[in-house]
C-alpha cells in the first residue's frame, strides 16, 4: 500500500498540499493551497475532511497567511493571522477542531515573543507541525487500538469522521 500523507506543509512554496478526500476513493488525487482563501473553501467543500484534519489544514492556513504578509514587521503580520483566523474560522463555523487549532496557532506564536517577522513565522510553522505530527501519533494510536478488536482472519472495515493519517 502507498504511503500517502493527507496534509503537508511545502516550505519551498509556503503552500500546504491535502489529499483531497473528496476524490477518495476512485482517485488520490492533491490539492496545493498557497492563499488563506484556497485552504478556507478546503475546508467548506470538503476536500478535507476529519475534525483532526480541519484542524491541522487550518493551522497551516495560519502559516500560509503569514507567508503571504509582506512585512517583516511583527504586529503586521499578527494582523495578517489574525484576519485569517477569522476567515478560516468562517469556512466550518461549528467544527471544534478548527477553533482550537486557530486559537492554539495564535497563542503559541504570542508565548513565542517572537523579536522579528522570521521568528514570529518560524514559530507559527513549529506549532503547526507540531500539531500534524500530534496528530498522526493519535491516529497510529487509534489504529493499534482498533487492530486490538479486529477478528484474527483478514478483514476489510470502513471508518468514517476521523479522516486522518
Amino acid at each position: 500500500m502507498a504511503a500517502y500523507k493527507t496534509i503537508e506543509w511545502l516550505d519551498d512554496s509556503k503552500a500546504v498540499r491535502l489529499l483531497d478526500q473528496s476524490q477518495l476513493p476512485g482517485e488520490v488525487a492533491y490539492a496545493t493551497l498557497s492563499d488563506v482563501a484556497g485552504v478556507a473553501e478546503a475546508i467548506r467543500n470538503m476536500t478535507v475532511r476529519g475534525a483532526p484534519a480541519i484542524g491541522v489544514t487550518a493551522a497551516y492556513g495560519l502559516v500560509v497567511a503569514a507567508y503571504r504578509e509582506s512585512s517583516d514587521d511583527v504586529s503586521d503580520i499578527q494582523r495578517a493571522v489574525q484576519k485569517a483566523a477569522e476567515v478560516l474560522k468562517a469556512s466550518r463555523p461549528t467544527a471544534v477542531n478548527l477553533f482550537w487549532a486557530l486559537d492554539q496557532m495564535v497563542a503559541s506564536a504570542s508565548r513565542a515573543s517572537p523579536a522579528s517577522g522570521g521568528e514570529y513565522r518560524h514559530s507559527l510553522v513549529a506549532c503547526a507541525h507540531q500539531m500534524a505530527k500530534d496528530d498522526i501519533n493519535i491516529n497510529r494510536a487509534l489504529g493499534r487500538a482498533a487492530m486490538e478488536l479486529m477478528p484474527a482472519e483478514k478483514v476489510t472495515f470502513i471508518h468514517h469522521c476521523n479522516t486522518g493519517s
